[in-house]
């Protein structure tokens, strides 16, 4: 992979993409150990705060694993299974959301994996936008929505941003309307700059959904979304000879 401070894509993600293709080409194998961080500090020649998080994010999506005391290991690849689709877009689940806080918003060049999920070139432009949710004075879900830009041209416009019903603007000012998705389901614990948002202590388990959301067969929206564990729990209904349903419920519980 080539690196550049340069370029519009995160320094952290293009390390977190050649850590991956390192594992991907066996360059670092199941149960091999990866360089300490101070090594890979020098290796990158970046802080080591964005080694943590390129880290970080490696051992969320289940590619590395921490070995307390001993240092970051390649971890065995993960199990998918199919699961039933949940109500796949928060906009309209039954959750009334009392508040929302725009965490970071850009516009980006697509890294390989972005421009495989949304069929674009690489390094075509992609707004990215990281949203936090809450009620009261609770923060409770992180959700970062990756859409290409040549498919929703002004979408960071000013007057845009007033309403963060994303799905909204989306469907209304450019037509695209959500029809199908694919999504999975994992487990991860906080990594320090969710913890922080979320105000939850670091490793505290939260429910990690990821999706790619679709109008008519062509990729509109790469989604991630972070929920925490303490508080909500998924549902799913089936009935024979009908549709599946599922249901997202907040839950207190500590009831």
């Amino acid at each position: 992979m080539s690196f550049s401070f340069n370029s519009k894509i995160p320094l952290y993600y293009q390390i977190r993409e050649d850590i991956l293709h390192k594992i991907e080409q066996g360059h670092y194998n199941v149960g091999d150990q990866l360089p300490s961080e101070l090594q890979l500090v020098e290796d990158y020649g970046v802080s080591r705060p964005t080694i943590r998080q390129a880290i970080s994010e490696l051992v969320q999506e289940g590619y590395l694993i921490r070995g307390r005391g001993r240092g970051t290991f390649v971890s065995q690849p993960m199990i998918t299974d199919n699961a039933l689709v949940f109500s796949s877009f928060e906009e309209e689940s039954n959750i009334e959301y009392h508040w929302e806080k725009v965490v970071e918003c850009n516009i980006i060049n697509a890294s390989s994996e972005i421009a495989r999920d949304l069929n674009l070139t690489a390094n075509d432009e992609v707004f990215e936008i990281t949203v936090l949710k809450g009620i009261y004075q609770d923060c409770l879900t992180i959700r970062t929505s990756q859409i290409p830009v040549k498919l929703a041209p002004g979408l960071f416009e000013a007057e845009n941003l007033k309403d963060l019903r994303l799905y909204k603007i989306l469907r209304e000012n450019y037509g695209l309307v959500p029809t199908n998705s694919k999504q999975s389901f994992q487990s991860v614990p906080a990594a320090q700059d969710e913890s922080a948002l979320l105000e939850v202590d670091l490793g505290s388990p939260l429910t990690l959904w990821r999706g790619v959301l679709y109008s008519n067969e062509v990729p509109m929206a790469r989604v991630k979304t972070l929920f925490r564990g303490d508080r909500f729990r998924f549902e799913i209904t089936q009935n024979e000879g009908a549709k599946d349903t599922a249901v997202m419920k907040l839950v207190n519980l500590s009831d």
